[in-house]
């Protein structure tokens, strides 16, 4: 499910994040994309799939971005799987989450997304909780 944060929402991040992989992939609205049903049934990873995109890079994708028709699947809006590595105290600006990823700005203008980890029994209500990132007051002008 796609939430959006309110303008200019900081978060301090609390919990060290290395990036796993140097390319991953990239997609425009409009794309298609070829869908790994055997590799998305063996994760975890609730509302992903893992897919190739049209220069054969592949990635997790949210199924909310995902459209078929006449058996073809098509992504419906921009998506990058970058995730970049941030430190213990950096700063990043919230954008949107989807299905358990956060998509943040980093302080130094990166854009990325921040995995979130699901607990059993914790349910995501209005505002973030997610470990590793904790929200901070606007800063003062």
């Amino acid at each position: 499910m796609l939430f959006f944060f309110q303008n200019q929402t900081v978060a301090a991040v609390s919990v060290p994040y290395e990036r796993p992989y140097a390319d991953p992939i990239s997609l425009k609205a409009g794309d298609r994309v070829l869908i790994d049903a055997e590799k998305t049934k063996e994760t975890d990873i609730l509302g992903w799939s893992w897919c190739t995109g049209p220069d054969d890079r592949q990635g997790w994708v949210p199924n909310g971005w995902i459209t078929h028709q006449s058996g073809v699947a098509q992504i419906v809006r921009d998506f990058n799987a970058l995730e970049l590595t941030i430190k213990v105290g950096d700063r990043v600006t919230l954008h949107h989450s989807e299905s358990g990823f956060v998509f943040v700005t980093h302080e130094d203008g990166k854009l990325t997304r921040y995995g979130m980890q699901r607990k059993p029994g914790v349910r995501r209500l209005r505002h973030l909780r997610t470990p590793g990132l904790h929200c901070m007051p606007p800063r003062a002008a």
